[in-house]
């Protein structure tokens, strides 16, 4: 039977065969700017063809039903991020931050009570975000001063709003963990 129940009460759904890769492409903020460049990456990497996703939409069920059967789950930071508690237990999420994006602890202690792996990709670099528009404007009035716009050189509005362009050789060993991690699934210890 591949349903076992968790020592916690939760039941694990994932069976021995690797499971689905859900990626969400966000509409608005945050986003991957390189993001066919990534799913075809972990396509490479991992055998498996990434279910793409847009922002939640719908209702809860509908919300859900996206993350059900994913063994990795990979998205940028966001509200989005909430319905890992719908994910089988054993299995990784894959959160992006942007440059300048310092809110580690927000998702990676739901992942971690919810009896998922947690890994995060930050940007560190200023190369690797794109701003839009609107921030580039902004950004050039303050005449790129960085006590302005903080100590990374953007501001908190730009960084928010921008798109990481993800370093395909800093986020592999993060996939491959992630991969490793759900191909022999233990449960962890409860949380208290």
């Amino acid at each position: 039977d591949s349903k076992s129940l968790h020592p916690c009460g939760r039941t694990s759904t994932i069976e021995s065969q690797p499971g689905e890769i859900v990626m969400v492409q966000r509409k608005y903020t945050r986003g991957i700017a390189n993001f066919d460049e990534v799913v075809d990456f972990v396509f490479n990497v991992t055998g498996i063809r990434p279910r793409v996703v847009s922002d939640f939409e719908g209702s809860l069920f509908n919300q859900a039903s996206q993350v059900l059967n994913s063994r990795i789950f990979i998205s940028p930071h966001g509200a989005g991020l909430t319905n890992i508690i719908f994910m089988p237990v054993g299995s990784a999420v894959l959160e992006i931050l942007p440059l300048g994006y310092d809110v580690s602890y927000y998702f990676k202690r739901l992942t971690i009570s919810s009896g998922l792996r947690h890994h995060q990709y930050r940007n560190q670099n200023k190369d690797d975000t794109v701003m839009t528009d609107s921030c580039v404007t902004l950004f050039n009035s303050f005449n790129k001063s960085i006590q302005a716009c903080g100590e990374d050189g953007g501001c908190f509005h730009c960084m928010k709003s921008a798109q990481t362009r993800i370093d395909l050789q800093l986020f592999r060993p993060l996939l491959e963990a992630a991969v490793s991690q759900t191909a022999y699934l233990h449960s962890p210890p409860c949380a208290v």
